[in-house]
């Protein structure tokens, strides 16, 4: 094994604590235009289910904030959606330990890649707002590349861009279809970050799985 591919949300980042942390940050600036007796924990409420850890339109998303909330007055659509594409990378949060072990990896002679759904600018916002580009050769980004995970292709990208064979390479990710089987069809080994998703009946079992990014260092 000479590859390592990582997913980004909820494997590299925590999508739980982030949402948690953009919910602090639009409390703070948005609680003088909600009634008094709208408290952060209901705010917080509305916008973890309204992401749905990441899987629900914003749109959507952005429409509840407007109506859940009790506001003296709303903000529009508009106002609420610039918000979120402004804020949302600054709040996100790493899971513990990412640099450390990513940083190990490297110095152990392994070639870093990522391979994320979203949108492009989403994502590099993310990941530049984390610091976590430096770690590597390359990005693979599902909106630029054509491809979205599950897809073979997606994984194969990242093989070709790092003339790397499917054998060669392992990835990691949080969904047991998008990232265990997806990776797994393409010919790569898969390792399942465990605790987010549940896995499927009737899906084959991952052969690896960790609930902590630095246990990579004990298993690869």
């Amino acid at each position: 094994m000479s590859c390592i591919l990582f997913d980004l949300d909820n494997t590299l980042t925590d999508r739980a604590a982030s949402i948690r942390q953009f919910s602090r940050q639009f409390f703070e600036d948005f609680h003088h235009t909600l009634h008094e007796q709208v408290r952060f924990e209901v705010v917080h409420h509305v916008l973890r289910v309204g992401d749905g850890g990441g899987y629900r339109p914003k749109e959507v998303m952005f429409k509840e904030i407007q109506t859940n909330l009790e506001w003296i007055e709303a903000p529009s659509l508009e106002t609420i959606a610039d918000y979120w594409y402004r804020v949302s990378a600054q709040s996100m949060q790493l899971r513990p330990a990412v640099h450390e072990t990513l940083e190990e990896l490297q110095r152990r002679g392994f070639t870093l890649g990522m391979i994320t759904n979203g949108k492009t600018d989403v994502q590099n916002a993310t990941i530049d707002a984390t610091n976590l580009r430096k770690y590597f050769l390359v990005i693979i980004i599902s909106e630029a590349s054509g491809f979205r995970k599950p897809d073979p292709r997606i994984f194969h990208l990242a093989l070709s861009s790092l003339k790397i064979l499917p054998e060669h390479g392992v990835y990691i990710g949080d969904h047991p279809q998008s990232d265990v089987e997806g990776a797994r069809i393409a010919g790569l080994q898969a390792i399942w970050f465990a605790g987010v998703h549940a896995w499927p009946e009737g899906l084959q079992p991952p052969s690896h799985q960790i609930t902590h990014i630095a246990q990579l260092l004990d298993l690869i």
